[in-house]
């Protein structure tokens, strides 16, 4: 569900639609050009939603891009813009159904014959194209064609959006040029998105490197683990100043595919740098199989993020991206059929990177930050508990966060593992920082008694439940330093925990900052509580909502 102030932009937009369509009609009997009355207002009417269905095209193709200055401009999420790119588009179609319904009656009040008559011209058919064709885009943009297969959802968006502009210039042409200027803009956007993302392509994934360096590009392994039903995809830019910061998100293409034109979103999970030389000794000493080596030693390595390690990239480092991602239809159940038809598991595939977007929350200037996340949405959480470990450093920048709290809820034992000993074992390992781990898909008889925020990294223990399925992959008995952290099975009461944290904050007179990524309904769950908590007097409480989904 949109938040609050985005339903009251989106009802105040619809509202100056809705005004708009409906004041200051002119009507007169005497008229010489259209003498019924009646016939002037379905006129009238055809011609103001024609020309609002135009003014809304240049706002629904600017907020459909990712390199939207808007977006730059204002700092808002790429998921708001992608709210406000559906209205718009909604709006433009609807328009142009009452343009197309109300220029039929009119013909029909003054006369059929010339409505048939008007079949025959190229303008008034291609009209009626381009409003059967945005039909179509709003109806093919559905949520369910949209999860069930992105691919095609994408090829048909295009494939309509283009017909679309043609249609529309070919339609007013009899107008000699007078409304060009609402489709030229549509033309330059789109020109100057793709542009940037090509751009954008080139610096994350080619470098040049003199002195007989030779040209280095990105390179890629992804590891697909059955238990959890999750691939790790680690990404080592050929870029190396590309800043590294939380709330960045690159979209990926796997280019050497019959559909390599694809691109697809995923949230930086976590990065690490690497020292080129002691990546050089580990493969002049490492193993027959560099991909089996990267999962044990080496990868761990990487994941663990160094307390003095430069934000900002560093020429005599690599950095190592990762990326968690849950495979569904489409290319992502393609790529862990690639994982699986390998010996191991794990594959060295070339990707492309296409980035960073997206921005991030100042929770450096919150005394008390808390982490509320479901499965894959760990990935928005990692990357501020890593800038937290990284700003508290010697060399850091400083920050006012004294404690952290992660309350994270996952199906399997072995996601949670895996992340906890790699990417967050230094924050385990650290005072001001708690966690709670919550297994939804383990005993249900438990799920009743699962208590509210009540562990930390100190005092806890592994469940031997837990231990029991860890074991049953091979792959995670070479693990030896294992976090101590209690995982708990059900789902945590999210209500309960944000109002317990607000009463603490509010007592300590700290400041609190929510991070949330989940499903819907644990963002929903979230916002009521903090809306709660702020009816109570908590006013020092921020809401940060990470979009699981668009």
């Amino acid at each position: 569900m949109p938040t609050r102030i985005e339903a009251i932009v989106i009802f105040s937009y619809w509202l100056i639609i809705a005004i708009l369509c409906c004041v200051n009609y002119d009507l007169f009997a005497g008229n010489l050009n259209i003498p019924k009355t009646n016939a002037q207002l379905c006129r009238y009417i055809a011609g103001r939603t024609g020309v609002l269905s135009f003014a809304n095209l240049p706002l629904a193709w600017m907020f459909a891009g990712r390199n939207n200055i808007f977006l730059w401009a204002t700092g808002w999420s790429f998921r708001m813009f992608n709210i406000f790119h559906r209205q718009a588009a909604l709006a433009a179609t609807l328009l142009a159904i009452a343009h197309s319904i109300a220029f039929t009656i009119f013909f029909f009040l003054i006369g059929s014959g010339i409505y048939i008559k008007r079949f025959t011209e190229k303008w008034f058919c291609m009209g009626v194209v381009g409003t059967v064709v945005m039909s179509f885009l709003v109806i093919f943009s559905c949520l369910w064609l949209r999860r069930k297969t992105y691919e095609l959802f994408l090829l048909i968006h295009i494939a309509l959006s283009t017909v679309t502009i043609i249609s529309m210039f070919y339609h007013v042409s009899v107008y000699g040029g007078e409304y060009d200027p609402y489709l030229w803009p549509l033309v330059a956007i789109w020109g100057f998105e793709r542009t940037l993302r090509i751009i954008r392509i080139i610096y994350c994934n080619l470098r040049v490197r003199f002195a007989g360096g030779g040209l280095q590009h990105t390179s890629s392994v992804a590891y697909y683990d059955e238990v959890s039903d999750i691939i790790r995809l680690e990404v080592t830019p050929a870029a190396t100043g590309i800043s590294q910061k939380p709330g960045r998100y690159y979209f990926l293409y796997q280019p050497f595919r019959w559909t390599g034109y694809e691109s697809h979103p995923f949230t930086l999970g976590a990065w690490a740098e690497t020292s080129k030389v002691a990546i050089e000794k580990l493969s002049e000493t490492g193993s027959s199989s560099p991909v089996e080596n990267s999962k044990s030693d080496e990868m761990q390595q990487v994941a663990n993020v160094s307390k003095d390690q430069n934000p900002e990239g560093s020429p005599s480092n690599e950095t190592t991206y990762v990326f968690w991602i849950r495979p569904y239809n489409g290319w992502t159940r393609q790529l862990r059929d690639q994982c699986l038809k390998s010996s191991g598991t794990a594959i060295s595939t070339t990707l492309l990177l296409e980035g960073p977007y997206g921005d991030s929350a100042p929770l450096w200037a919150y005394e008390s930050v808390l982490f509320i996340v479901g499965g894959t949405g760990i990935a928005a959480a990692v990357p501020y508990i890593q800038d937290h470990i990284r700003r508290t450093s010697a060399t850091g920048t400083g920050t006012c966060t004294k404690d952290m709290t992660l309350v994270w809820s996952a199906r399997q034992a072995s996601y949670v593992h895996n992340v906890a000993s790699r990417e967050l074992q230094p924050a385990l390992e650290r005072g001001d920082f708690s966690a709670s781990f919550y297994l939804t898909n383990g005993d249900k008889s438990a799920a009743s008694a699962v208590p509210s925020l009540a562990c930390t990294n100190t005092t806890s223990s592994l469940d031997t439940n837990v231990l029991d399925e860890l074991t049953k992959d091979s792959r995670l008995k070479s693990l030896t330093a294992i976090p101590k952290y209690e995982v708990k099975y059900g789902r945590p009461d999210t209500k309960s925990i944000i109002l317990e944290r607000a009463k603490s904050a509010n007592a300590a007179n700290s400041r609190l900052a929510v991070l949330v990524c989940g499903p819907d309904s644990l963002a929903d769950e979230a916002r009521e509580a903090i809306h709660k908590a702020m009816l109570q007097g908590y006013r020092q409480i921020r809401y940060i909502e990470d979009a699981y989904s668009w």
